[in-house]
C-alpha cells in the first residue's frame, strides 16, 4: 500500500470519529440542558448528574471533534502541501486508533466520577499523561513529514496547519493539573493560561483549514502579499494573547487584561482581512454557507470578548450563562468550520462526489439555526442571573425562569443535532467505501500493436510498375 494511501486512511480514521463525537457531544450537551430544564428525570442516576455529563460533554468536543478534526486536517492536507512523508503508516494507524481509544476511556471515566474536575482537562489524570505522549508522536509524525518537505510549500495554509498538528505536545503540559504542585511551574501555567493553548491550536486549524478552502474554490485569485502578512501578523500575533480574558479573576493589571479582550477583536478583523482578500464566493454551496456562518461566530465572539472586560458588565455577567454562551459560540464557530471542510475533503479522500447540495444546504442551515437559538437563551438565561444577583434575589425567586430558559438551549441542541445527523449520515456512507488503490499509479506501460498483415496483389504492382516504365 502507498505512503499517501496510507496518510488518506489515517485521515479517514481521524473523519470518522470527528463525526462520531460531534453525535455524542451534541447528545451529552442535550442532556446537559434537560437536567437543568427538569432535575429530577435524571437525579436518580449519579452518573447522568449535571456535573458529570457537562464534563464529559466538554471533553467529547475538545479532545473528541476539535483534536480529531486537527489531525483529520493535517494528514487530508499536508501530505500533498508539503510532498514529503510521515514517520511509519503503518504505526500511524496504530497511533490514530489509540488517541481514540484514549479519548473514549477519558469520557467512561469521567461518567463515573473519575474526572479531573479541571475545566477544559477533565481526563484522569494518568490518562491525561498516556494522551500527552500520544501528542507526543502526533508532533514527532507531523514534524518529520515538515523537515523531510524541501519547502512547506507556497500555499499559506500549510504554516497554520503545521503549528496546529504540533503545537498541542509543547504546551498540553500546562494543562494537565496538579501534578508539580505550587510554584513557579503552577504560576507560569496561570500567567501562560493554558486555555490559550487551545485557542491557538484550534484557532489556527481553522485559519488553515479556512484559508485552503478558499483557494481551493477560487483557485485563480492572487493574494495581496502587503495584506496577507498584516491580516497573519495580527490573526498570529493576538491569538495567544487571547487567553488573558479567562483570567480576569487573576492579579494581573487591568491593562494586560484589556489587551487580552483586545486581541480578540483584532483577531476578529485579521479573519475579516483575510476574507476580504480571497473571498470571491457566494453561498450557493454547504460548504460555504458554514464558512460564512463560522466566521459571522467568530467576530461575534471577538466583539463579545471585550464587552465582557469592561468591569461593570464583568461584575455583572462574568459568573453567568453569558460566560457559557461566549464558550459555546466559540466552540460552535470552528465546529462549524471542521464541518465546512469535511464537505470538502471527506468526498475528495473517497473519490466520490456528494450528491445534490438541497440536503446539504438544509443540514448547514439547521446547524447554524441550532447555535444562534441554543447561545441567545444562554444569554437570557445570564442575563436573568445578572438581573436576579443585582437585586439580591435568592436562587427559588429566579431559579423557575432561568430553568424554563433552558427549554430554548434544549430546542437549539436538538436543532443542532438535526443538522449534524443530516450532513453526517451521507459522509459517513462516504468514509465507508473503499479507497481506490494506489492513489498514485505506477505508470502504465502500454505495449504497441502490431500491425495487421496486408495482402499484395502482385499483378497490380506489376501493371503499375509497367505504366511507370512506359511513361
Amino acid at each position: 500500500m502507498s505512503h499517501e494511501l496510507m496518510a488518506q486512511q489515517a485521515a479517514r480514521v481521524y473523519w470518522r470519529f470527528t463525526l462520531v463525537w460531534l453525535i455524542t457531544g451534541s447528545v451529552l450537551g442535550i442532556l446537559c440542558a434537560l437536567s437543568l430544564l427538569a432535575p429530577d428525570f435524571l437525579k436518580s442516576n449519579p452518573i447522568l448528574s449535571y456535573g458529570r455529563l457537562v464534563a464529559a460533554h466538554r471533553a467529547s468536543i475538545i479532545y473528541g471533534v476539535l483534536f480529531s478534526g486537527v489531525f483529520a486536517t493535517g494528514y487530508s492536507l499536508l501530505p500533498r502541501l508539503t510532498g514529503a512523508r510521515f514517520l511509519s503508516p503503518w504505526l500511524s494507524m496504530v497511533i490514530a486508533w489509540t488517541g481514540e481509544v484514549i479519548v473514549i476511556l477519558g469520557v467512561v471515566a469521567i461518567l463515573l466520577g473519575f474526572g479531573s474536575g479541571r475545566e477544559y482537562s477533565d481526563l484522569p489524570l494518568s490518562l491525561g499523561f498516556i494522551y500527552w505522549v500520544y501528542l507526543i508522536y502526533m508532533a514527532g509524525d507531523f514534524g518529520t513529514m515538515i523537515a523531510r518537505s524541501k519547502s512547506l510549500g507556497t500555499h499559506p495554509a500549510t504554516g497554520f496547519i503545521s503549528i496546529a498538528t504540533i503545537l498541542p505536545a509543547v504546551v498540553y503540559i500546562f494543562a494537565l493539573p496538579d501534578w508539580w504542585g505550587s510554584g513557579v511551574f503552577d504560576a507560569l501555567r496561570t500567567w501562560i493560561s493554558w486555555r490559550t493553548i487551545f485557542i491557538s491550536v484550534f484557532g489556527a486549524s481553522a485559519l488553515g483549514l479556512a484559508i485552503w478552502y478558499i483557494g481551493s474554490i477560487r483557485p485563480a485569485v492572487k493574494l495581496q502579499t502587503g495584506a496577507f502578512v498584516l491580516a497573519a501578523g495580527i490573526v498570529v500575533g493576538f491569538a495567544p494573547l487571547m487567553g488573558i480574558v479567562h483570567l480576569l479573576d487573576a492579579p494581573m493589571a487591568v491593562g494586560l487584561k484589556s489587551l487580552g479582550a483586545f486581541s480578540a477583536v483584532m483577531v476578529g478583523c485579521g479573519l475579516i482581512v483575510f476574507s476580504l482578500i480571497l473571498w470571491r464566493g457566494g453561498i450557493s454551496t454547504p460548504p460555504a454557507l458554514l464558512f460564512i456562518g463560522s466566521l459571522m461566530a467568530i467576530i461575534i465572539v471577538a466583539v463579545q470578548g471585550i464587552v465582557m472586560v469592561i468591569p461593570p458588565f464583568h461584575t455583572a455577567f462574568h459568573f453567568t450563562s453569558n460566560t457559557s454562551a461566549h464558550a459555546h459560540l466559540a466552540l460552535g464557530a470552528l465546529v462549524l468550520l471542521l464541518m465546512c471542510g469535511g464537505l470538502v475533503l471527506i468526498p475528495r479522500l473517497s473519490m466520490t462526489p456528494l450528491p445534490g447540495n438541497g440536503k446539504y444546504m438544509k443540514g448547514a442551515g439547521f446547524m447554524i439555526a441550532g447555535l444562534v437559538i441554543l447561545v441567545l437563551f444562554m444569554v437570557s438565561a445570564g442575563v436573568i442571573q445578572a438581573s436576579a444577583f443585582s437585586k439580591g434575589l435568592s436562587a427559588p425567586d429566579w431559579l423557575p425562569m432561568y430553568r424554563w430558559l433552558h427549554l430554548g438551549v434544549l430546542i437549539g441542541g436538538v436543532v443542532m443535532l438535526i443538522g449534524e445527523l443530516i450532513l453526517i449520515f451521507p459522509l459517513s456512507g462516504v468514509l465507508r467505501k473503499p479507497l481506490p488503490a494506489p492513489l498514485i499509479s505506477e505508470p502504465e506501460i502500454i505495449e504497441p500493436e502490431e500491425e495487421p498483415e496486408q495482402s499484395v496483389d502482385l499483378e497490380y504492382v506489376d501493371e503499375q510498375e509497367e505504366e511507370v516504365l512506359d511513361d
